[in-house]
């Protein structure tokens, strides 16, 4: 049982430090009333984005994660936090041409759920090469989980709000 905690704790240190820039970047903008003023189009045309488009993409990088992780164990970080940087810009910017609110209700709900999936491949991918037992099989099933459930959310809210 000890060992599920600490593998808890880690999973939960990296889901935490991917929202450190955002957090930081959000919160000066705030502190600073600056305003990006980087327009970006206004959602006057309908998304073509599948279902299976989202969940390809975001099982694509899940598993890019993992993998690389038997090159390099630094390779599954330099991954997560590039998409923590690539987060960062795009929530400024949506936050910058649609408001706060709107910010909260879009792209949280389903980015908090993505990100647990990604903090879990990222933990598989430093560890894989030390731990091949059924953790790692849970981890895998449970993250995959995640990312799956994030992108209904996400195409549901893609088709709510368009």
């Amino acid at each position: 049982m000890n060992t599920h905690k600490i593998y808890i704790k880690k999973i939960l240190l990296i889901f935490l430090t991917f929202w450190i820039l955002p957090f930081l970047s959000i919160l000066l903008i705030f502190i600073t009333k600056r305003i990006c003023s980087i327009p970006i189009q206004h959602m006057n045309y309908s998304i073509t984005v599948s279902f299976y488009d989202i969940l390809l993409r975001n099982i694509s990088i899940y598993f890019i994660i993992i993998t690389l992780g038997f090159l390099n164990k630094f390779f599954p970080y330099i991954i997560y936090y590039y998409n923590s940087i690539m987060f960062t810009g795009i929530s400024i910017m949506f936050m910058d041409n649609f408001g706060i609110k709107s910010y909260l209700c879009r792209v949280l709900p389903h980015g908090i759920i993505e990100i647990l999936g990604f903090s879990i491949a990222v933990y598989i991918g430093i560890n894989i090469k030390h731990n091949k037992n059924k953790k790692i099989f849970f981890l895998l099933c449970g993250g995959a989980l995640l990312i799956f459930c994030a992108a209904l959310i996400e195409i549901a809210l893609i088709h709510d709000f368009s």
